[in-house]
């Protein structure tokens, strides 16, 4: 991706997709330091439902790794993955409600 305008060009990937108990989509991905969730409806759009906007964007520490995705039986999320601290690489785990 080009630097467009003078933004700086940042590291974006989708890690993960899963389909909840009630056919809504889940995408977990990460974007320069931070993490994101977006949440789809069964006609593919995005879900305002979930937080009001549709994605929920998290960051544990610098550089925000998500690496793993799971949805309980009750819907709610889970969040795993690695941020680095300042000084070293931790793991995360986080669970949305």
């Amino acid at each position: 991706m080009a630097a467009a305008r003078g933004r700086k060009e940042v590291d974006e990937e989708g890690i993960a997709i899963k389909l909840q108990s009630d056919n809504k989509i889940v995408i977990l991905g990460y974007s320069g330091t931070k993490g994101i969730v977006i949440r789809y409806t069964t006609d593919g759009y995005l879900d305002r439902t979930f937080n009001q906007k549709g994605f929920y964007t998290f960051e544990i520490a610098q550089n925000t790794k998500p690496t793993s995705l799971a949805i309980q039986t009750d819907g709610k999320i889970l969040l795993a993955g690695n941020c680095f601290n300042g000084n070293d690489t931790d793991f995360f785990i986080s669970r949305l409600n």
